[in-house]
């Protein structure tokens, strides 16, 4: 990932590197344009091929993805119909064109427009699926905007918690017992914050500190290399959000939870729980049980509208 004029790109040339463990993808074409930088996590799909929109009207930098469906569609086209397509498909707007494993091979003018525009043709031995939803993820990681906030990331039971709060309020020393516990760390100290092609908001670690914690009177520690990858996790969707706050003696908490607050973070607004820090808590259950009253929350199961019921019913008696 690189920047140019402030803008964020990656080269088809590092898509393919990074990738490389994730899809089969080889280039048959048009290597010289391996430098070619993509800019946009949207990826084209064949449709944009036969539309009306002009091709200026289309974000360059874009990566244009055809099915095998289409190819077979593509060579029962009219020789005019497919020197236009032809021409879109091979426009400076397009960094590169992935087709998904071609039946019969590749269509030889596809090779020689892609060498003469420099505009890579890669094969993708991958399933359709696989391919968009690899790519796309990505792309969204990597070129969308990012926000970084001081905190932690945990997946609790499941559910994507970020833990945040002042300095020295215990986040890592309670992440730590989580983990202890049998829950998996995302990132300790700075949480990365993604919004991806579902416009779900995702956390992840920055590469420096992925997997490393660090503990006031211990340093830093490897997580994994301590507890082994089942205590690890990398991105993580965020669901819940929970802040870390010192007692004070003078404020006046809620006592029953009758209501759940929010907090909103790139746009989206998550629920917030509050939990004060005071000497003798047991804050590491405190949060999981926290977690457990989300997801029976998202059921639709309140205690508190229990026993408001009750009460109701019990003055009725009276």
């Amino acid at each position: 990932m690189s920047l140019s004029n402030g803008a964020i790109f990656i080269t088809v040339e590092e898509l393919i590197k990074n990738l490389n463990n994730l899809l089969k993808i080889e280039v048959v074409s048009g290597k010289k344009g391996l430098k070619n930088q993509i800019t946009s996590p949207y990826i084209l799909e064949p449709e944009y091929l036969l539309s009306e929109h002009k091709t200026k009207d289309i974000q360059s930098g874009r990566i244009l993805l055809i099915s095998n469906t289409y190819l077979s569609l593509f060579r029962n086209f009219t020789p005019s119909k497919k020197i236009k397509v032809l021409k879109r498909m091979f426009s400076k707007n397009i960094a590169c064109i992935i087709l998904i494993e071609p039946e019969g091979g590749l269509y030889k003018k596809f090779r020689t427009m892609a060498n003469y525009h420099k505009l890579p043709v890669l094969i993708s031995h991958s399933s359709l699926r696989d391919t968009l939803e690899t790519i796309s993820s990505y792309l969204f990681k990597n070129l969308s905007s990012k926000k970084r906030i001081h905190g932690v990331m945990m997946d609790i039971s499941g559910v994507g918690v970020l833990i945040i709060g002042d300095s020295g309020v215990g986040k890592s020393e309670n992440a730590l017992d989580l983990v202890m516990r049998g829950h998996r760390l995302i990132s300790d100290d700075i949480v990365e914050l993604y919004e991806n092609m579902n416009g779900e908001i995702i956390a992840a670690s920055p590469e420096l500190t992925k997997y490393h914690m660090e503990i006031r009177g211990l340093g830093i520690i490897n997580i994994k290399e301590l507890l082994g990858i089942s205590a690890i996790g990398d991105d993580k969707k965020v669901n819940l959000i929970i802040e870390l706050e010192k007692w004070d003696d003078k404020k006046e908490y809620d006592r029953l939870g009758w209501t759940m607050n929010s907090k909103k973070i790139l746009g989206k607004e998550f629920p917030l729980i509050k939990i004060p820090v005071a000497p003798g808590r047991n804050l590491s259950t405190i949060i999981e049980v926290a977690v457990r009253v989300f997801l029976l929350r998202k059921k639709g199961i309140n205690p508190i509208r229990e026993i408001d019921k009750r009460l109701r019913e019990w003055n009725k008696k009276i």
